[in-house]
């Protein structure tokens, strides 16, 4: 509902508000030392999100004492709680647009809004409400977004997003580093949901958003895999992922468990930090692609990443200890934003074998 009254009454009435809105120039920000003030936006998607955390270093980089300004949702709140380097955090409840645009007021002036939303309307009225001295955001063909910014940058789909968010910081010729996301998170490591010093495997079945089940890797296929993990390894088995998993992730650990395998099932139990900590401290991530993977990868753990309807080169880990495996087939990928494909057939994911991933868990574990 909130995507169809996004572009229904989303694409008109930001376009009336670029018909009152007058481009402000591109401000120069010479002085490295200087407290510039930057309010990013992003209020969607965990994996996105840890993207964020390498264009918060560039800014870092560039303007040490530069003031940043997240704008995010209840959906990504707390994947931004836990990046570094963050100075003030604005939730913008989506069940109370009106009221949250009101509050956007309280932020103050910035240098620079940066809008990393490639299609969503609401965020270009976010845009719209903050104070700046400059706004940019993404330009992308058919998605009727880009009326109130002062700059634009084009959104592409032939390079990877964290490229297209370094692209929006290239405009504003803001010097770069080419850095990747990094998340660094204190813990307590007590951990009462599994056992202290029993090596494991991670495993994370769940895709989220409207393309999951073009993301998904049949029960079957990941019991196979993990049987062979333990009887080859002896390493027990973790599933992660959230309070709506939760059911389903529970029987899965109660199944191995009955074959006298040690599982355990933490969807829904802990919180993103202590699925951080999680993953940490295991022998091995295998994970289809969402959140998670890019947390994966942005921790540095070993990592193996099923894709199918999604690009790795798009939407791939960003990892020296990454591996992607996907079955290549001819109409892969068909997913970019996230929700434009028609396929009821996802054999893109059906056809990646156990075999093919296990030849890979070999390699990591070995």
């Amino acid at each position: 509902m909130m995507k169809e009254l996004d572009y229904w009454i989303g694409i008109p009435f930001i376009y009336t508000l670029g018909l009152f809105h007058k481009k402000s120039p591109l401000p120069k920000l010479p002085e490295k030392l200087s407290a510039y003030h930057f309010v990013l936006i992003k209020t969607a998607a965990i994996g996105d999100t840890v993207l964020l955390s390498a264009v918060i270093t560039e800014l870092k980089n560039a303007y040490p004492n530069c003031y940043i300004t997240i704008v995010c949702s209840g959906n990504n709140l707390a994947m931004v709680r836990l990046l570094t380097d963050v100075n003030e955090i604005f939730e913008f409840n989506m069940s109370s647009p009106v009221l949250s645009l009101w509050k956007l007021g309280t932020i103050k002036k910035a240098q620079i809004v940066f809008d990393f939303a490639p299609w969503a309307r609401i965020n270009s009225l976010i845009s719209w409400k903050i104070k700046a001295a400059f706004k940019v955001g993404f330009y992308r063909k058919n998605m009727y977004r880009h009326y109130v910014y002062d700059g634009t940058v084009e959104h592409r789909n032939n390079v990877h997003e964290l490229d297209n968010y370094r692209s929006i910081l290239q405009y504003v010729k803001i010097p770069l580093k080419n850095y990747e996301p990094v998340i660094r998170v204190n813990y307590e490591d007590k951990l009462a949901q599994i056992p202290n010093e029993l090596p494991y495997v991670v495993l994370h079945l769940f895709a989220g958003g409207a393309s999951a089940n073009l993301r998904s890797w049949e029960n079957e296929k990941w019991t196979q895999l993990a049987k062979q993990i333990f009887l080859t390894y002896g390493y027990a088995i973790v599933f992660t992922g959230g309070r709506d998993d939760k059911k389903k992730s529970e029987n899965m650990a109660n199944y191995l468990k009955k074959n006298n395998i040690p599982a355990y099932s933490v969807s829904g139990k802990v919180s993103l930090a202590e699925s951080v900590a999680i993953l940490k401290r295991t022998k091995l991530l295998v994970t289809v692609n969402t959140g998670i993977m890019h947390i994966g990868a942005a921790i540095g753990i070993p990592l193996i990443a099923l894709h199918g309807a999604t690009s790795d080169k798009r939407w791939g880990p960003l990892s020296r200890s990454a591996v992607v495996i996907k079955s290549n087939e001819k109409c892969q990928p068909c997913i970019s934003l996230g929700f434009e494909s028609k396929c009821n057939d996802p054999i893109c994911m059906q056809n990646i074998t156990v075999d093919m991933v296990w030849k890979a868990v070999q390699e990591k574990l070995s």
